[in-house]
């Protein structure tokens, strides 16, 4: 009887706490490869429909940049990013970004599937939080460390 209530309990436990444990996720969702110079083009062209901020490391190379739409209720906090405010930079940053590794293009999803904005990188797995439902955040991306002596 005892271990009946045990397993029990630890069943609602898990239940209960299923919906918490995905609260916190941020999705990225690649766009079609077909589609993606079209869509970088599009970003561009429409760059003050965004905030716009881009991860630099060492030696002004651009590793990643992230689209904040502007005209809606929810925001991407970047930190340690650089914002970007001029269309020439914005260009200059796609452009090292496609002259790199393979860039692609995706749309950062809050948890509940709404679109926030779209990250343009070749790094895997940025570190980010979900703060609210209105409000996720970027952490800095940092390069990798030196070899050693």
């Amino acid at each position: 009887m005892v271990k009946q209530r045990i397993i029990l309990s630890l069943v609602i436990v898990v239940l209960a706490a299923a919906p918490f444990g995905c609260a916190g996720i941020v999705k990225f969702q690649p766009e079609d490869w077909t589609a993606q110079a079209g869509l970088v083009q599009d970003l561009l062209a429409k760059w003050e429909s965004y905030r716009i901020y881009a991860a630099i490391w060492p030696g002004d190379n651009a590793v990643a940049l992230l689209f904040d739409l502007r005209s809606d209720d929810r925001t991407i906090l970047a930190n340690g990013w650089t914002r970007v405010d001029t269309h020439a930079d914005l260009a200059s940053l796609v452009g090292w970004l496609q002259a790199g590794q393979s860039a692609r293009l995706f749309r950062v999803l809050g948890p509940d599937g709404s679109l926030f904005g779209y990250l343009y990188t070749s790094l895997p797995g940025l570190q980010t939080e979900v703060i609210n439902a209105k409000t996720i955040l970027f952490y800095p991306v940092n390069p990798p460390p030196s070899p050693g002596p």
